[in-house]
């Protein structure tokens, strides 16, 4: 006996061929191209976003950067130098991850040329990152042999007084007290908000996050980092502290970014009488 002919609801049941083939297309071949623009063009389309901050008649224009994690001097270190030289920031600041940990001696060269490289009229001032410590002194010694004062535990009165930057080691350190002038803590981890806020500092400058190097679009980041506190990006408040958490330059762990891409932040700094 012969099979029975295909009724009306087989056929429709059953995509069509050409339907078949344009799902298994899109199965395999868009994974690739967000792959592959994850990888070689994202990470490598830096943005530099523009910020105001603080009241007064006088202002100043700091460039923060961070996250640098230098394998080499690249396409994106050579942005940054671009950046600089455009921009003619006012003061750099650099909120720590300058190097990788462990540390070959070539890429602490190109760390030390790239800290060298920098330079502004009020002065380029750092703290540390987790993998500058985990570097040990072959990270931590870079920044005072190419000229950059880390602020880790210290404090740098700039503007007769109208501004104070100071430096956090980590998350759980504790401030120094608030000066007249706008004071300004520079810190790798953003966990150190509540303390900032608590010793009433105007500005917290951040790292660490990465942004979370991977965002899902509506959602966030899929994952962050310890002492980020949930802190992604961007701005927060907390009592009459801000803090700006900026995505950084580099990667880490892994050379991927999707709709977090690399920033440099300008932050204008509305200063006092």
């Amino acid at each position: 006996m012969s099979d029975p002919a295909p009724t009306s609801e087989d056929s429709a049941a059953r995509p069509a061929p050409r339907r078949r083939w344009r799902r298994r297309f899109a199965v395999s071949v868009v994974p690739l191209v967000l792959g592959l623009y994850s990888w070689q063009v994202e990470p490598y389309w830096g943005e530099v976003t523009e910020h105001s901050v603080g009241a007064g008649p006088a202002s100043i224009r700091v460039l923060q950067i961070t996250d640098v994690h230098i394998h080499a001097l690249g396409a994106l270190e050579q942005w940054v130098f671009d950046t600089v030289a455009a921009r003619q920031p006012d003061l750099i600041v650099i909120t720590g991850d300058t190097v990788n940990s462990p540390l070959p001696e070539a890429e602490r060269e190109a760390a030390v040329e790239f800290l060298r490289r920098l330079d502004a009229p009020l002065g380029v001032y750092a703290v540390t990152g987790n993998h500058d410590v985990w570097a040990g002194e072959r990270g931590t010694s870079c920044f005072p042999e190419a000229g950059v004062p880390l602020l880790d535990g210290k404090q740098v009165t700039l503007l007769d007084g109208r501004l104070t930057l100071q430096g956090l080691a980590d998350a759980r350190s504790t401030p120094l007290p608030a000066t007249a002038g706008f004071d300004v803590a520079l810190c790798h981890y953003p966990a150190s908000f509540t303390r900032a806020s608590e010793a009433k500092l105007e500005l917290l400058l951040a790292g660490h996050s990465h942004g979370g190097q991977i965002q899902v679009p509506l959602w966030g980041a899929l994952k962050l980092p310890y002492d980020c506190d949930g802190y992604a990006e961007g701005w927060f408040a907390q009592g009459d502290t801000r803090m700006f958490v900026c995505r950084g330059v580099g990667t880490s762990v892994a050379p991927l970014r999707f709709a977090c891409r690399p920033e440099l932040a300008e932050i204008t700094i509305h200063l006092p009488e």
